[in-house]
């Protein structure tokens, strides 16, 4: 869980 922000277009998987 790292920053669920600009983060979430490289990585869906932090909001999982």
């Amino acid at each position: 869980m790292e920053a669920a922000g600009p983060n979430v277009k490289k990585s869906p998987v932090t909001l999982t």
